[in-house]
């Protein structure tokens, strides 16, 4: 493939046509594209600090400028007929940088995405839902794909909220408002507390990372909602404990009671690349069983490494038997 300039629009369409998950744009260097989690060069074309600049000036305002040359970086999402596009804007001792994230027009479905199943069973309850993982792992799109069936299949209000807002989400059954923090609401605490007297029923917040935020979110469970959040984790347990480290010691016992009390369930998710080409959701789940319960309230989370280990039943998986299961299909 040639590229023979820098036009985002082309850019954006040639990485969907090559169903490339990222691309990313250095002064300097050739237009990069992720494509199954490798990195891939697909033009010899060498992009030039002339080009960023032009797209600074042609897609950002003057106000916005201001506060990218302030802080030398900014996040900012634009569309196309094909695909939305996440662009985080930053500097670098090369000049101004892209780093492009595509996500599809339409969010896919539960079943497309072979998520597990026992997550329709946790989404009939009140609660917190958590989708964990590490950085590029498709926790967003996991979530998308909640919303989406819940829009499909049941007639609630549902806010979310995201820094930024990716998917765009159009009412069905469900009626849907979207708000991005940073735009709509200072932070996701404020935006949190707003919601409270917003008479949702179901409310999506893009991420946790701070203890005022997730005191939010268990308040929420709290009064009977239901709340779909992502937490950066690399496994169930760890999901638990940064939560209960997101406040001081002092709190723990009471956040370890909260927890025990408004878990539905943890699915911690990795990509792997599958037979044939793709990737494919691998995942490790955790759903708060009475035995879980107890665990989590007593702070004895280590305890539930036991579980992952002589469990065998969907409500409890351990990555090693997803993968094993997904060997014994062929998916692996």
């Amino acid at each position: 493939m040639i590229i023979n300039s820098l036009s985002i629009l082309d850019v954006i369409s040639k990485a969907v046509e090559f169903n490339a998950s990222d691309v990313h744009i250095s002064p300097g260097k050739p237009i990069i594209f992720r494509i199954d989690g490798d990195i891939v060069k697909i033009s010899d074309y060498i992009v030039s600090s002339s080009d960023t600049q032009a797209f600074i000036e042609e897609y950002l305002s003057k106000e916005i400028r201001d506060k990218f040359f302030a802080r030398h970086s900014y996040d900012i999402s634009i569309q196309t007929s094909e695909s939305r596009a996440r662009i985080h804007l930053y500097e670098t001792i090369d000049g101004i940088c892209m780093s492009i994230r595509l996500i599809p027009i339409e969010p896919k479905s539960m079943n497309e995405l072979k998520i597990p199943p026992i997550i329709k069973e946790w989404m009939l309850k009140k609660g917190i839902i958590i989708i964990s993982g590490l950085t590029n792992t498709g926790k967003t799109t996991t979530l998308a794909s909640m919303v989406k069936h819940v829009n499909e299949t049941k007639s609630n209000k549902i806010v979310i909220l995201e820094d930024p807002v990716e998917y765009i989400h159009q009412d069905q059954l469900s009626s849907i408002y979207q708000r991005e923090v940073g735009m709509h609401s200072p932070s996701y605490h404020d935006a949190l507390s707003d919601v409270a007297r917003e008479d949702a029923d179901i409310v999506v917040v893009g991420e946790v990372r701070h203890m005022n935020a997730m005191d939010a979110v268990f308040t929420m469970a709290e009064a009977g909602l239901s709340v779909y959040t992502s937490i950066h984790a690399n496994s169930a347990l760890e999901t638990i404990e940064r939560i209960v480290n997101m406040f001081p010691p002092s709190d723990y016992e009471r956040i370890y009671n909260r927890l025990s009390w408004t878990l539905i369930g943890i699915i911690n998710q990795r990509l792997f690349k599958k037979r044939g080409g793709g990737r494919v959701l691998v995942c490790e789940i955790l759903t708060n069983t009475e035995a879980v319960k107890n665990m989590i309230r007593a702070g004895k989370i280590q305890g539930i490494k036991n579980l992952f280990d002589t469990t065998y039943t969907g409500e409890i998986v351990s990555y090693e038997k997803y993968i094993e299961n997904l060997k014994t299909s062929g998916v692996l």
